[in-house]
């Protein structure tokens, strides 16, 4: 069963070609999230998860549905990881919360895909060219994910040293309560605002 969140589609992409390539079932988790539904999901297959990573992590509302989330069936878990450029710590923290529940964490992969949050602009935006790319790496890495998922081997991805953690786990909410803000996004009864940033 492949489980995901995405705000804007590159995890949406990921995460249906995984579903796609494993004849699998897909799920978003959106409305179960917003409804704070946590009624049982089973499945006889690896649990695959597949989430953005916000400033080094997985959204921490995302985080905090899946801890109290009840998983029935398989035993083993994956985590699907998307980001503008840096996963951080991730893959740690879906770890250690899956061997809580008791579950098998067989590692985790990592696709950079194209940056895409313009609520603010402490994050520019790609050329066209290197978006193409981005996106063009990433379907071409999708073939050796989904063979080591199929062959049951673990997902391996790069080192994280302590210094990470110890910069991260302290970071993470003070960056998102300040800066990763979208109060210039509203809508009214005529439609959506938005502030132009690349035009200041």
């Amino acid at each position: 069963m492949v489980l995901y969140f995405s705000a804007t589609g590159n995890t949406e992409f990921i995460a249906q070609e995984i579903a796609r390539r494993l004849d699998d079932v897909c799920i978003n988790l959106l409305d179960r999230v917003k409804t704070d539904d946590h009624s049982e999901l089973h499945s006889d297959k690896p649990f695959i998860i597949c989430a953005p990573v916000y400033v080094c992590e997985m959204p921490r509302f995302m985080s905090k549905y899946l801890k109290n989330q009840i998983f029935t069936g398989h035993k083993d878990i994956y985590f699907i990881f998307t980001s503008g450029g840096y996963c951080g710590i991730s893959g740690q923290l879906a770890k250690s919360m899956f061997r809580k529940k008791k579950m098998n964490y067989r590692g985790h992969a990592e696709f950079k895909m194209p940056r895409n949050y313009a609520a603010n602009d402490s994050y520019p935006m790609l050329e066209k060219s290197e978006v193409e790319n981005r996106i063009l790496k990433s379907y071409e890495k999708l073939t050796s994910v989904v063979a080591d998922i199929k062959a049951g081997k673990k997902l391996t991805a790069r080192h994280i040293f302590l210094f990470e953690t110890i910069i991260t786990v302290p970071f993470n909410p003070v960056w998102c309560k300040y800066k990763l803000l979208a109060k210039d996004f509203y809508s009214t009864d005529k439609g959506h605002r938005i502030r132009n940033y690349y035009t200041k």
